[in-house]
């Protein structure tokens, strides 16, 4: 058996189609070899190439992206796990709660001569302050008082347990200490509070917002 693979004249031989009519014939030398066809200006017409480096280019295409390629992006509704239905909208805000600033009043809204300090619960109506939709207010707690541990705290009206409060508590004689609270308020806009029996210095209320729905 004749081993063709060793004999460089065979090795160079191969087909071409050295006028690009269909007909192939065989490449002899290396000059041959190095001539294959290829589309130049990616137009579909072939030609000659000379040198071995355009043959990298053989048969190149136009690559430019069409537009039936890529499909367009599914809607955003579609990607989510409900199809959309979990998507909020602006119809879909009513109902959900948001905070009200009341303004920049230029007086406290409570002060001590309108509290009834006396150590035990009482009733603040909230009404000319807040809407039938509110579920809660955003109250600036100011106190002094020349006692340590005079206090005052706040509660949803009609809880009983000194637990779920909000309380300020003085920590020093004569010093003014401050917060801001978040107090639930009842379907009739009210809250309750209870402050210490003493003389104390000052206590104001500032009703600065509410959350309503």
């Amino acid at each position: 058996m004749t081993d063709f693979g060793r004999r460089p004249d065979v090795m160079l031989k191969s087909v071409y189609d050295d006028d690009d009519d269909g007909v192939i014939s065989l490449m002899h030398t290396r000059a041959d070899m190095e001539r294959a066809t290829y589309d130049p200006l990616h137009h579909g017409v072939v030609a000659d190439s000379q040198k071995l480096e355009f043959q990298t280019k053989a048969q190149v295409r136009d690559h430019t992206p069409k537009a039936h390629i890529h499909s367009p992006p599914a809607a955003h509704k579609a990607t989510h796990q409900k199809g959309g239905t979990d998507e909020i909208t602006i119809a879909g805000l009513v109902g959900k709660s948001y905070l009200v600033d009341i303004g920049d009043p230029s007086t406290f809204s409570y002060t001590k001569t309108t509290l009834s300090l006396n150590g035990t619960w009482q009733d603040l109506d909230l009404s000319s302050f807040l809407t039938d939709t509110t579920t809660h207010v955003l109250l600036y707690v100011v106190i002094e008082d020349d006692l340590v541990e005079t206090e005052i705290m706040f509660r949803k009206r009609g809880n009983q347990a000194e637990k779920n409060i909000a309380k300020l508590r003085t920590q020093v004689a004569n010093v003014i200490i401050d917060a801001n609270f978040i107090v639930p308020v009842d379907v009739d806009q009210k809250i309750q509070y209870k402050a210490t029996n003493t003389g104390w210095g000052f206590c104001n209320i500032v009703v600065c917002g509410y959350v309503e729905i």
